[in-house]
């Protein structure tokens, strides 16, 4: 599978003077709603790794497909970093960062509902990740 990076660019695909913001909002929520209960991988994830301090240790990851390839998006204070190379098989996904511009990062995650564990891999060493589901809620 092949995959892309996206960060909510489903914002995108309504325009401008389509009704109210609340409105817009709840037709968004059906969406993603629609899109969760055939997929349980997408969404948006909070995750934290243990045993890091230097501004990656907590963030969002962002999931979603497009044309049958997901999208995964790390999401930091300090902004956002790209994936590449993601992978899915059954409940576990894999991908490839790149931190502080040039360090690859491998990541493994196994999602089992709406909570994931799994592990960054790093020339550092290895470091245990924790998520649970943000949205779409349960």
């Amino acid at each position: 599978m092949k995959f892309v990076i996206c960060f909510f660019s489903v914002w995108a695909c309504y325009p401008l003077g389509w009704g109210n913001g609340e409105a817009m909002a709840q037709r968004l929520q059906l969406q993603i709603t629609e899109v969760q209960e055939r997929d349980p991988l997408a969404g948006i994830w909070n995750y934290e790794v243990l045993g890091v301090v230097n501004g990656y240790e907590k963030g969002l990851l962002i999931i979603t497909k497009s044309n049958g390839d997901y999208i995964v998006e790390v999401v930091l204070d300090q902004g956002s970093l790209p994936t590449y190379d993601v992978g899915v098989m059954d409940n576990t996904i894999q991908f490839l960062v790149n931190i502080d511009g040039t360090e690859r990062v491998a990541v493994v995650l196994e999602v089992n509902g709406h909570e994931f564990k799994g592990e960054a891999i790093t020339k550092e060493g290895r470091y245990s990740l924790n998520g649970t589901k943000k949205f779409p809620e349960k």
